[in-house]
């Protein structure tokens, strides 16, 4: 059970990541695309959600 915990926490954590290079500007992302697939998945609330129960889990 333990590995799985670990395990989803490590896919977060490559979340995070592609978050750093696939932010929203005015004009698309930025990657320098207009319509970033990428964006369009780590965008997701449900994701910014598990990030930000990682976050809060981490600091505790």
């Amino acid at each position: 059970m333990l590995a799985a915990f670990r395990s989803r926490d490590n896919v977060l954590r490559q979340f995070e990541e592609l978050t750093r290079h696939h932010r929203e500007t005015g004009h698309g992302c930025v990657c320098g695309k207009r319509r970033c697939e990428v964006l369009a998945v780590v965008d997701a609330d449900w994701i910014n959600d598990h990030l930000r129960r990682l976050h809060e889990r981490e600091a505790m």
